[in-house]
């Protein structure tokens, strides 16, 4: 038995999933089953049942407890060593959805490379519940996410504040029934605009039906998608309003194509437009200098690019 076996088998428990586990750690799928079978050979016992999704013995369980305490302190370890030597290596994971990792991801992981060119960041993307699931599970070093309740054993710290604007091409302005400001509260005015409506379970798609509702009329909708940046290429070529983070406005639209959209700041009645976007890491031990590290050089990107 050794540190890696741990991890593969850590990997299996938290997956619940050969086949998941085996992409995670990048092996396949015959190697992952024969280190599970060669380490149940070595401990006598059955650790998994192969069922579907899979389950964890009684022994199963004790070894898990153990085995992520262990790997645990090996990795506090090793990351302390990395730190007094300061030669660091390894690899950081970091979990984010995939709209913001778009936006800011790239510009984040070029100038944290520039110090730190041996730290290999794995970008691991979904939806914040299971984001946040990961953290816990110990699947990711480090969240990008909302955090609006408390994690037991999370630390989290603010990174900016993220808005829901509104994108309203600008060829539908002339169907709007009223003179309208900057900021908007009632959707009634364009009620004659074709809509483009994203997921009912994203703040964003929350917040738009929330409005349209409130506005009290049926609308025209030309797109329904789950995923926010396809809506918002349908608005750049004027297929209709599209709800969206502001963030991702600049990192979307290149300057010409934002000629030709409105763009309206929102105060809803039930939600908030605004909210936080954090860094949430687990309360080890030891924390790793390269957390801090990537910490202070995100938040050093975000302004210098003006994403925020």
């Amino acid at each position: 038995m050794n540190f890696v076996t741990m991890e593969y088998f850590l990997a299996v428990a938290n997956k619940r999933n050969f086949t998941k586990a085996a992409e995670e750690l990048h092996i396949t799928q015959q190697t992952l089953s024969a280190h599970i079978a060669n380490l149940e050979k070595e401990l006598d016992c059955q650790l998994i049942v192969r069922s579907k999704p899979l389950e964890l013995t009684y022994e199963g369980e004790i070894f898990f407890q153990h085995a992520a305490n262990i790997y645990d302190s090996w990795q506090c370890m090793w990351n302390e060593f990395n730190d007094l030597t300061y030669n660091q290596r390894g690899k950081l994971l970091v979990g984010i959805n995939f709209t913001r990792s778009q936006a800011i991801m790239p510009y984040v992981i070029e100038n944290f490379h520039k110090s730190y060119p041996n730290i290999e960041v794995r970008i691991i993307e979904g939806v914040h519940d299971t984001i946040h699931q990961n953290l816990f599970n110990r699947d990711i070093d480090i969240a990008i996410a909302r955090f609006p309740h408390t994690i037991s054993g999370i630390k989290v710290e603010d990174f900016y504040r993220e808005e829901i604007v509104m994108c309203v091409p600008k060829k539908f302005m002339n169907l709007v029934t009223e003179e309208v400001g900057d900021v908007i509260e009632d959707l009634s005015p364009f009620k004659n605009c074709p809509f483009l409506l994203g997921n009912n379970k994203d703040i964003s798609g929350q917040i738009c039906l929330d409005m349209i509702e409130r506005a009290g009329f049926l609308p025209t909708v030309k797109v329904r998608s789950n995923n926010i940046e396809t809506l918002m290429q349908c608005c750049m070529k004027g297929e209709g309003i599209c709800f969206c983070q502001k963030s991702l406005v600049p990192a979307t639209m290149y300057k010409k194509q934002m000629e030709n959209v409105r763009i309206f700041s929102l105060k809803p009645r039930l939600m908030a437009s605004t909210y936080n976007i954090c860094f949430g890491y687990r309360e080890n031990s030891y924390q790793w200098k390269i957390i801090s590290e990537f910490i202070r050089i995100a938040v050093e990107t975000s302004r210098s690019f003006g994403f925020y």
